[in-house]
């Protein structure tokens, strides 16, 4: 990826990250596609997708197939009280996959989950 579009990107990224946190888009509401994010923001097809992938690999969009993306983070007030989540893993793929792990388990404990790894 060329710098100039490595920095369109990570703008186009930076302001729907803004979006989802001001509560436009709430937790599980399918955000705009990438034909949308081309349209408003006057941006490439190749760039808006890079961003939506981003936005995916920061905790912020999961992709569904054939659905499209839905938001995943929440605002601390419109959380639940309660939320845990038990991950039981094998060892060996903990071990294997705990960096990518550690990093999204993160961004469920900034949303209030209670998380906890069980080995199996």
């Amino acid at each position: 990826m060329k710098n100039s579009e490595n920095i369109k990107c990570v703008k186009l990224k930076d302001a729907l990250v803004k979006r989802i946190i001001s509560g436009e888009y709430p937790f599980n509401v399918q955000f705009p596609g990438v034909h949308k994010l081309v349209a408003e923001y006057g941006v490439s097809y190749v760039t808006a997708l890079k961003s939506l992938k981003l936005l995916e690999e920061e905790g912020f969009l999961q992709c569904r197939r054939g659905k499209g993306y839905f938001t995943l983070y929440s605002d601390a007030n419109n959380r639940p009280k309660a939320k845990c989540l038990n991950l039981v893993l094998h060892q060996e793929c903990w071990e294997r996959y705990s960096l990518q792990l550690e990093k999204n388990l993160a961004r469920f404990r900034e949303t209030g989950w209670n998380v906890e790894i069980v080995p199996l």
